[in-house]
């Protein structure tokens, strides 16, 4: 991965920080339980962008996906949430930090060039922590949250041709910093 896209990254990150930051007002609370939520994420780090979609069991368990449709490479994740119970405030509004575990599966570019292939891809799974808080300057039930993710997958682009194959790692980030914005229905 090129310097360019890397500060492009960092670039992001801090805007991520600064959008989740911003919180005006004081919303009515985390009531979660048997609320489903639909939104957009964003990996600053990876460079992919996508929908994502909730369902809270309970006010501290949810389950979630997201597809990262836009960016170096297209990822789909299946996600366990837990919310923990501590409220505390963050640049002065309640917040609450969060956990969970998932499943990734990963694909990158596939291209022929002349009789050479090339396939990009991987899965593993990933683990992450983060922060969500209300978003009542966007809308009454938004909820901004920002959360580093690791995952195990190793991505590999394969190349291969009627002479044989060889697999080299793709320059998939390991580590990332993701941010959301998710509209809870009630």
């Amino acid at each position: 991965m090129s310097r360019r896209y890397r500060k492009a990254g960092w670039v992001l990150a801090v805007v991520m920080v600064m959008v989740f930051s911003a919180s005006l007002a004081f919303a009515d609370g985390f009531a979660m339980k048997d609320r489903y939520g639909a939104g957009v994420q964003l990996d600053a780090f990876n460079f992919g962008i996508g929908p994502i979609a909730e369902y809270w069991v309970t006010d501290q368990a949810g389950v979630g996906v997201g597809l990262g449709a836009l960016g170096d490479f297209t990822t789909f994740s299946v996600r366990g949430n837990y919310l923990f119970d501590k409220e505390f405030l963050l640049f002065n509004q309640p917040t609450r930090p969060y956990a969970g575990i998932g499943y990734a599966y990963i694909k990158g570019p596939e291209e022929q060039i002349g009789v050479v292939k090339e396939k990009t891809k991987g899965s593993g799974y990933e683990i992450f922590g983060g922060f969500l808080q209300p978003a009542p300057y966007i809308a009454k039930d938004v909820y901004v949250g920002v959360d580093i993710n690791y995952t195990s997958a190793k991505v590999e682009a394969t190349y291969s041709s009627a002479f044989g194959s060889t697999s080299v790692d793709a320059g998939y980030n390991a580590f990332s910093l993701c941010g959301k914005v998710i509209y809870f229905f009630r």
